[in-house]
């Protein structure tokens, strides 16, 4: 890659990657919070986290395999796409987005309850850690 399109090639999505972690984290615990407490459920996590980044992870998905002069603009892609997509272009990869994402988040969620199950069991307990 280097030797064909520059050592700038390596940082090719870097921006949308940095954009979708910031988009990922707080849907994932804002949703959490509001679905734990309304619903009980952590099914739907995963959705709306998915929802949220399906845009982010489509544009750095598209930047990373982009080549040739000019095609590392983000503006650039995302005019370009609308044009010949239109604007759904960006919940492309959603559904399979949607399937990595779901398992993972629920066992993300199921682990952390368990911890703040064992801190109130400690803390119960009259354990402290410091």
């Amino acid at each position: 890659m280097v030797r064909e399109e520059g050592v700038s090639s390596l940082g090719r999505g870097v921006t949308p990657n940095v954009f979708r972690a910031v988009l990922i984290n707080p849907s994932q615990l804002a949703s959490y919070d509001f679905f734990e407490a309304e619903l009980l459920k952590t099914k739907y996590l995963g959705t709306v986290a998915t929802t949220v980044c399906s845009p982010a992870d489509v544009l750095k998905s598209r930047l990373m395999n982009a080549s040739g002069p000019g095609s590392n603009s983000t503006i650039g892609l995302i005019r370009a796409s609308m044009k010949a997509e239109g604007a759904m272009f960006i919940f492309d990869v959603w559904l399979p987005a949607w399937t990595r994402l779901q398992p993972t988040t629920i066992l993300i969620f199921l682990t952390f309850e368990q911890l703040k199950n064992g801190v109130d069991w400690s803390r119960a307990k009259g354990f402290t850690y410091l």
